[in-house]
This record gives structure tokens, sequence and C-alpha cells, in this order.
């Protein structure tokens, strides 16, 4: 989740605020604990940026297609290695046995809780993206509408949403 963040949080950044870097980096370990610090306080987004503007990380980095389809081929890998998507996956007993585990560990519970408000912020961190990447800055209510229900998409598929998004979005502008 970190890395998604980072694809839609940094493009996103004010040169006159703090920098998200040291955040985006403590919430591989923190999680929202370390990026909620930074969201809180970051100087207000921009509205327009060009690739020209981004750093060299965001331009040439995270807006990269190849970048943003192994995020979205390792965001996707956690279904086939957590054995969601086995063939003798039965998916009764898989939520059974995540409800144990939420019941037994306060780690899982805190790491549920840490993932849910995570893709929530993603989801709201959406439709600033896309108004970033289009020339839909002044609003275009159905475009806008349109936005917001794939961000809402989003948070019905944890991780995977947001990276399908940063994959599938449009680039910044060149000038």
């Amino acid at each position: 989740m970190p890395l998604v963040m980072a694809q839609l949080a940094l493009p996103q950044g004010n040169k006159k605020g703090i920098s998200a870097a040291p955040f985006l980096v403590g919430s591989l370990a923190a999680g929202y604990g370390a990026l909620g610090i930074y969201l809180g306080l970051r100087a207000p987004p921009v509205d327009t940026k060009t690739r020209a503007e981004a750093s060299w990380i965001t331009g040439r980095i995270l807006e990269s297609d190849i970048f943003n389809w192994i995020v979205v081929a390792l965001c996707g890998s956690t279904l086939f290695s957590s054995g969601i998507l086995a063939s003798s996956a039965n998916l009764d007993s898989v939520v059974s046995e995540y409800g144990q585990l939420l019941s037994n560990s306060k780690f899982a519970s805190v790491s549920t809780l840490d993932l849910s408000i995570l893709t929530v912020c993603a989801a709201t961190l959406i439709p600033r993206d896309y108004r970033l990447r289009t020339s839909n800055a002044n609003g275009d209510d159905v475009i806008d509408d349109k936005i917001n229900l794939v961000a809402a998409s989003t948070v019905l598929f944890p991780v995977i949403g947001a990276a399908l998004y940063c994959a599938l979005r449009p680039s910044l502008p060149e000038e």
C-alpha cells in the first residue's frame, strides 16, 4: 500500500509544504501512523502540475507505466500467496479462519484497521489526482461524478483497486 499511496500523494505535493518522502518511507513500518501525519500537515495540494514540474522520482518512476503495472502485479500476488484464489480454498473457511485470527490477534486487528484507513485515504486522493491529470480542474460535473464513483469502487477492492487506478490513469500533462 505504501507504493500506491506514493503514486497518489507525490504528484499532488506542494513544494511549499513538508516533504512526503520521510512519511511514505515511515508508512512501510507504521502504516497510517506515519502517513496520517503527512496528510494532516501537508500544504494544500497543487491544482495543476506538468510532468516537467514533477520531481525526478515522481516523473520518471511513479509515472512509468512499467512501474505501475509492476505494482499491480505485486498487489495481485497477495491474492495468490494468501491462498484466497487457490482452487482448494473454501471461502467460508477462509472467512471463518480470518474471524478467529482477528479475535485472537491484536496485531491482525490493528493491521486490518490500518489497511482499511489507508484504503479510504487512497480513495479520497483519487479524484484530486484525476483532476490534476486532466483539464477538468474547473469542473465538469459528469466527469467529477464518474471519478468519484471510480474512487469509491477502489474501496471494494483494497490495495488492488487503487493500484489499478494508478496503472490506468492518464499521464501528467507534458506542458
